[in-house]
């Protein structure tokens, strides 16, 4: 099969923007500089939206799936990602994050959730259980993975040792399996690999028809 045709879609981009008082990000940037050429430096520079457009292009991605409303409040038009969204919607795709969308919130997260996607256009949630301290399969989810449900968006949750300096045992993959027998209506994307547990990935994903993997 031919496939030189086909473009990438970055599942998972998250802005970087230039700061006037940019700090480097900490000791995991020069650790990670040591595998991505510049990362820590880059990281710290910031780009903006047409620099991030530019590489996107020179790398083959045609579109990226980018968070949106990374702040805390309600009127989300001056956020930038949902500018960015706007004003290259061909090259942008919106998702919400647990950064607006916290499970601790309660109902206030599944209203801003519902805001996001009927709104703002939000294509999915997307969780890391590591930084909210409690396993996805915890009830505290439960309402937010009701409102995907019933808005016909998936949830993508982290699953493996988490890079940032968090617990991993909330993002061990065997607690998706709770969750996929309670909602079998909920499409479900594990994402970011699943390792040193991708064996349990795998046997999640055949056993679990609205399961899906992204590595």
């Amino acid at each position: 099969m031919d496939i030189s045709g086909i473009k990438v879609i970055d599942a998972m981009v998250m802005e970087n923007p230039p700061r006037v008082l940019a700090k480097p990000h900490s000791r995991r940037a020069a650790e990670v500089d040591g595998l991505f050429h510049d990362f820590a430096e880059r990281s710290t520079r910031g780009s903006t939206t047409e620099e991030m457009i530019a590489e996107m292009r020179e790398m083959g991605i045609e579109k990226g799936i980018l968070e949106v409303a990374t702040t805390h409040h309600e009127d989300y038009d001056q956020d930038s990602g949902i500018q960015a969204v706007r004003k290259y919607p061909e090259v942008f795709v919106p998702y919400a994050s647990d950064f607006s969308v916290n499970p601790k919130d309660g109902m206030l997260a599944v209203r801003r959730l519902e805001l996001l996607v009927k709104k703002y256009g939000a294509k999915l949630l997307h969780i890391m259980s590591s930084r909210i301290g409690a396993p996805p399969s915890d009830k505290m989810f439960y309402p937010l993975f009701a409102k995907c449900i019933e808005l016909d968006i998936p949830v993508t949750l982290n699953v493996g040792i988490p890079g940032p300096n968090y617990p991993a045992r909330f993002q061990d993959p065997i607690h998706i399996d709770e969750i996929c027998w309670f909602f079998p209506e909920l499409k479900v994307v594990m994402t970011h690999g699943g390792e040193p547990w991708q064996f349990m990935c795998v046997k999640l994903m055949l056993k679990w028809p609205n399961l899906y993997y992204m590595t």
